[in-house]
């Protein structure tokens, strides 16, 4: 029986992480409500994949610092 081997590169920080709106509202201190009434209003940068949303950190922060 052969065994498949599993990927074991390590992320090297280039790559983009995904984050879910829970991530996101942990990391900028707001709620999900909040987060979702944002993206509605197309005032964050958002992933849409089917049903799922995510966010890429780099593109939240800059939209951030532009409102400001």
């Amino acid at each position: 029986m052969k065994t498949m081997e599993t990927d074991k590169t390590q992320a090297t920080g280039t790559e983009a992480t995904l984050l879910t709106y829970e991530d996101l509202a942990r990391r900028i201190g707001c709620t999900v409500r909040h987060l979702q009434m944002q993206v509605k209003r197309r005032r964050i940068p958002s992933i849409k994949c089917g049903r799922l949303v995510r966010f890429r950190w780099e593109s939240v922060v800059k939209a951030l610092e532009e409102q400001q």
